[in-house]
């Protein structure tokens, strides 16, 4: 949107607001740019709405949040405020260095990383969920040290209500 500042959060829950009422009467994919937050990705899935957090990138063999990633925290607390009554799936991921078997507990590491982060700025932990995925569904190709780096991230899905796991 023209105009849109780092101070404009009225667009940014307004527009999220207005794009979870679609994903509820049914549309399918799409990608949303109406984020004036460089860092956040959303796409709007059959699931709900992911949030892509492409600044929260993790150093090789760690699950400690770097400082961007602290910054976009904040963030992501206010988005997920606007919907008290959804649940969370965090999703960790890695690069394909290592076994299957480390990188999954890596990758769940970091998402349960991301869900202390939340948790310590005021997201009740009982909306949260974190599972880690391994070096499945990656971004960017692993052959490059960029694309690596990428690919240590992890992704946050606003669930609509009949994808709430039960507990």
């Amino acid at each position: 949107m023209k105009g849109n500042t780092r101070n404009d959060k009225p667009y940014l829950a307004m527009g999220i607001m207005v794009l979870c009422g679609l994903l509820l009467l049914g549309c399918g994919q799409k990608t949303v740019s109406q984020s004036p937050h460089h860092s956040i990705k959303s796409v709007l899935t059959d699931r709900g709405l992911l949030l892509i957090l492409e600044s929260v990138y993790f150093s090789f063999n760690s699950a400690q949040l770097n400082d961007s990633a602290l910054s976009v925290i904040g963030q992501i607390v206010d988005i997920i405020g606007e919907y008290p009554n959804s649940h969370v799936a965090i999703d960790g991921y890695t690069d394909d260095r290592g076994s299957t078997a480390y990188n999954l507990r890596l990758s769940t590491a970091r998402a349960e990383s991301v869900k202390s982060a939340l948790v310590a700025h005021g997201v009740l932990a009982e909306r949260l969920t974190a599972q880690g995925f391994g070096a499945s569904n990656p971004i960017a190709d692993n052959r490059t040290a960029e694309g690596r780096q990428r690919n240590r991230r992890v992704e946050i899905l606003i669930l609509k209500p009949i994808d709430i796991p039960n507990k």
